[in-house]
Order: C-alpha cells, then sequence, then structure tokens
C-alpha cells in the first residue's frame, strides 16, 4: 500500500493502524455498541445514535486490537465517518464489507479493564515508594 505524502504526519500516525481493514456501514447504536458515542479516528467527529444533536449517526465501524506490553489485548470499534472514509480509504486500503462486524465478546472488555486497573496500582505503589526514597529523612549521606 502507497501512503499519500500529501496526507500530514499527525493523521497519518493515527491512521496508519487501520490499514487494509474491513468495516461495516452501520447505524450507531448504543446497546449494540456498548458506548453513548463514538469518534472518527481521523477528525474526532462524533458519532452517536440517532436523535442526537451536533453528531452523525451513520458511519464506518471495525474493530481494532491494541497490544500494551503486559497487559491483555484491548479489542475495540474504532469508527470513521463518512467524510474521512471516502478522502483516505482508498489511500489506507479500506474495504467495507456487507457483513456485520464481530461482538466484541465481553470477556475480552473485562480482562483489559482488570488488568489496567491493576497495572495503574502497580505503578502507584511505585510512586509512592520513589517519593519516599526521596525524603530527606530516607536520604542516605
Amino acid at each position: 500500500m502507497g501512503v499519500n505524502r500529501d496526507i500530514d504526519i499527525t493523521r497519518d500516525a493515527s491512521l496508519r493502524p487501520f490499514c487494509d481493514h474491513t468495516f461495516e456501514f452501520a447505524i450507531f447504536h448504543e446497546a449494540r455498541f456498548k458506548t453513548t458515542d463514538a469518534h472518527c479516528i481521523s477528525c474526532w467527529k462524533r458519532i452517536a445514535p440517532p436523535g442526537k444533536n451536533e453528531a452523525e449517526n451513520v458511519g464506518y465501524v471495525t474493530i481494532h486490537e491494541v497490544n500494551y506490553k503486559d497487559l491483555p489485548p484491548l479489542v475495540q470499534y474504532a469508527w470513521v465517518c463518512n467524510d474521512c472514509f471516502a478522502r483516505y480509504g482508498n489511500d489506507y486500503g479500506w474495504k467495507v464489507s456487507k457483513q456485520r462486524i464481530p461482538q466484541i465478546p465481553a470477556e475480552t472488555e473485562h480482562d483489559f479493564d482488570a488488568a489496567y486497573r491493576d497495572y495503574l496500582k502497580r505503578i502507584g505503589s511505585q510512586e509512592k515508594d520513589l517519593i519516599a526514597s526521596e525524603k530527606p529523612e530516607n536520604k542516605q549521606e
């Protein structure tokens, strides 16, 4: 895939992980996507259920997996608005499927959330230990 060099570097960095993804053209539904709204991964335009002001209610959705070191994968829906799909779709090799994208398994969300909370606790403990070691009474001379 040849990326169009006219695309700005920040937008390219946010879209590159979605090269060659397959999307579903979908109406946004809170129950199906388990959130109240979403944003386009390119322009940050709001995508929400029909009837919400200042939001598009349709767009292109795909499943994206993010892998962090020492954490379970984060599987999430990623949305692209109509304008950005038309503008960048060819450059990034996006395809549209007539099939519905699969639901994200609920246990995947819970595994990541639990591991991330544990990670934050570990980081917080390490930060407290570091701060305590820097106190004057703890410094060795």
